[in-house]
């Protein structure tokens, strides 16, 4: 039961309540029971001072506990990047550079690499190179690139890797392409720690929900423009799971069609 549904229990349970026996707000946390025996003062006395000491013992712990939680939200603190100042991000140094500038010559000179998953440069930090490898090893034969809509004129991986020009893939391509960067988004925020501004976008998210919906297109039709992209490469908050990473990948593979297909890419 989560907090919130915990509360509304004890709030429901407080209404049901006799009247004598609600205490307000303090019924949430206190249980109340009116005294059966006033006959004997000692007794009351005692359970005073029980009350007593047991009230200075939780103030005590609850001091202890709120001091150690703000010496560990500090700390928490400090190992949490600063996506607008580029501070390190989880005890990582900070990227020399945050994106590959607008051309392959200055993405190669900053030391990019190019995603053609996503048809975009990427420094070091958003460069998911063992999600890209996934990916290309998905269809039965390798993927394939056009320069042209249609699919008259094909090039090599080779051509296609340079990231050098726009080219031109097929349906499945565009929708293999949307399954991992849902993936890719997914390591990005809880193995990773960065994540590139085409990624991050919303609308981004969007296209690809009508890709998956899409039903009026074959997956052979060589009509999706893959545009070389430089994106933004930022910090996300919250810890790295770094001890889980290589588990992770191994699920990376997805169920291979029956049949060969082209590569695509879009959106």
């Amino acid at each position: 039961m989560t907090a919130p549904e915990q509360y509304a229990a004890l709030l429901s349970e407080e209404k049901d309540a006799p009247a004598e026996t609600s205490l307000g707000e303090s019924a949430l946390f206190f249980e109340y029971d009116r005294p059966q025996d006033l006959g004997n003062p000692m007794k009351s006395y005692a359970a005073v001072a029980a009350v007593v000491l047991f009230t200075i013992v939780c103030i005590a712990v609850s001091l202890s506990a709120t001091t150690h939680l703000m010496s560990q939200l500090s700390v928490d603190a400090e190992n949490v990047s600063n996506p607008v100042t580029g501070s390190s991000a989880f005890n990582k140094p900070a990227p020399i550079y945050t994106n590959c500038g607008h051309s392959p010559a200055t993405a190669r000179d900053r030391g990019c690499s190019f995603d053609i998953l996503s048809f975009t440069w990427q420094t070091s930090e958003c460069y998911d190179e063992p999600l890209v490898d996934s990916f290309l090893s998905y269809p039965p034969e390798p993927w394939r690139w056009y320069t042209v809509p249609g699919g008259a004129e094909e090039v090599s991986f080779d051509v296609a890797a340079l990231g050098e020009r726009d080219l031109y893939v097929n349906w499945e391509y565009h929708v293999v392409h949307c399954t991992y960067m849902w993936m890719l988004m997914h390591r990005a925020y809880t193995v990773r720690g960065y994540i590139d501004s085409h990624l991050d976008a919303w609308n981004h998210t969007l296209h690809c929900q009508l890709v998956a919906l899409e039903k009026g297109i074959g997956m052979d039709v060589v009509s999706v423009a893959g545009r070389v992209q430089y994106p933004d490469c930022r910090a996300v908050g919250g810890p790295v799971n770094e001890d889980g990473a290589e588990e992770e990948i191994g699920l990376l593979k997805m169920p291979a069609r029956d049949h060969p297909t082209v590569w695509h890419n879009g959106g």
